[in-house]
């Protein structure tokens, strides 16, 4: 049994640094939160430039930080609460598998990697389908496109999406059918979605910053972060999801289909 998670360690850290800090209680977990962190920080960052610009008040970019931050602060004590909750009980449950024979540990441990294929899969399935929506509202929301970043939503990114979406939803049904094919596509497609919005992001980096306008800088900033990082940490989990044995096992061709997707 792996060394378990301190309990206090993970209170500290979801509390001094928020979703980021839930990274020590797994990459799941860790994904979740920052996250729903993430979604956070955008609309708080958003609310505090509209503020700013209706009181037509000027503030410095520290200050605007520190408005930000003290926004967060009741979320990141109810996500250290929780980070201290679900440590307790991940160090419980690892203590209790390990008091139980070895063959019931493997039986179960395979059960839980098929409900865990399961619930990626349609975690693929429903994301494909929200991006398959926004290709769509996309295309027709800047036609005819006018601007370079109507032309480029219009002409590159929306039937990019498009095909991403129509890509996943096959994939997705293919790992509700236990097809070998539908495996190796979602290494591929894992890798590239990772690739893909990692080089997307950094545009948002680049951006110059400072002058009247740095509100909506960090704004825009935000989004970037939201809409492409996002999404590369997810592709990158089901990358390194895929890889593991047990989900190379599930996915033989000698081995037939078990019931746990149905």
């Amino acid at each position: 049994m792996k060394r378990p998670n301190k309990p206090w360690v993970a209170t500290l850290l979801a509390l001094a640094l928020g979703g980021p800090g839930c990274f020590y209680l797994g990459w799941r977990r860790g994904v979740k939160a920052i996250t729903v962190w993430l979604i956070l920080v955008f609309f708080l960052a958003v609310g505090v430039s509209r503020v700013i610009e209706l009181r037509r008040a000027a503030i410095g970019p520290a200050t605007f930080c520190l408005t930000v931050f003290q926004g967060l602060i009741p979320f990141q004590a109810i996500l250290a609460w929780l980070a201290y909750r679900s440590c307790k009980r991940t160090n419980a449950e690892a203590v209790k598998a390990a008091s139980r024979p070895a063959f019931l540990a493997a039986q179960l441990a395979q059960e839980a990697c098929f409900k865990e294929i399961k619930g990626l899969t349609w975690q693929v399935i429903v994301l494909s389908a929200i991006a398959l929506l926004m290709s769509l509202v996309g295309y027709i929301q800047f036609s005819p496109p006018m601007g370079g970043l109507g032309h480029f939503a219009h002409d590159i990114f929306a039937p990019v999406l498009f095909c991403m979406a129509v890509w996943g939803l096959a994939t997705g049904i293919g790992l509700l059918r236990a097809s070998r094919w539908a495996w190796i596509s979602m290494l591929i497609f894992g890798g590239l979605l990772t690739t893909a919005c990692a080089l997307l992001s950094l545009p948002f980096f680049l951006m110059p910053g400072g002058g009247s306008e740095w509100g909506n800088v960090v704004a825009t900033r935000a989004v970037g972060v939201l809409l492409f990082l996002v999404p590369a940490a997810i592709g990158a989990r089901w990358f390194r999801f895929f890889l593991r044995d047990n989900v190379k096992f599930y996915f033989q061709p000698s081995r037939k289909t078990p019931t746990a997707l149905a």
